[in-house]
């Protein structure tokens, strides 16, 4: 947010400051405004050092979808440094379709990643870049069923990029990569 210091330049360098602490949050909500619907934190353990925030041991609800999961994030970035958060996600079971209802706050049908990036473009929201993993024992799309799903993305402004999708499919397996790119 506007607390985080600015990043430094050569002819301006910013002040030596650090903040260090911890916090812990149980039963709070996040209500951004690209989201039908709060966040409900269950609860997470928040860690500030000198050099990145990260929450650990966190807990979240958003409709139907349960998880657990970490985000890091540096709290200084530079150009030898980019900004990028680290995260983890894991839930028992993601349905894609009612994701996609409670994310939109509509029962529509349509693409959900391409329909989530248009609602959050028209909020002028400056999405921090992300890269992480999710890992999900029941992954519904439609008729398919991914059992035991790990995937591996990126988050960007412009983009999701799925650099991996692995699971397993009736008798089979799937492994899927590809990129939903807004900046065409």
């Amino acid at each position: 947010g506007r607390w985080a210091l600015p990043l430094p330049e050569p002819d301006h360098p910013v002040a030596s400051s650090t903040a260090e602490g911890s916090i812990g949050i149980r039963n709070a909500e996040l209500t951004p405004s690209y989201l039908s619907q709060p966040l409900h934190i269950v609860s997470a353990q928040g860690i500030l050092s000198p050099g990145q925030t990260a929450w650990t041991n966190a807990t979240i609800t958003y409709g139907k979808l349960e998880a657990q999961g970490t985000l890091e994030y540096p709290t200084l970035c530079s150009a030898a440094s980019p900004c990028v958060g680290h995260f983890s996600l894991t839930a028992p079971a993601l349905d894609l379709g009612a994701l996609q209802s409670t994310l939109l706050g509509t029962s529509e049908g349509g693409v959900l990643l391409r329909q989530l990036l248009d609602k959050i473009d028209r909020r002028s929201v400056k999405w921090t870049d992300l890269s992480g993993t999710v890992q999900v024992a029941t992954l519904t799309a439609g008729k398919i069923v991914v059992h035991d799903a790990v995937g591996a993305l990126d988050l960007g402004a412009d983009s999701i990029r799925i650099r991996s999708l692995n699971g397993r499919v009736a008798n089979g397996t799937l492994h899927l990569a590809g990129i939903v790119d807004r900046s065409e």
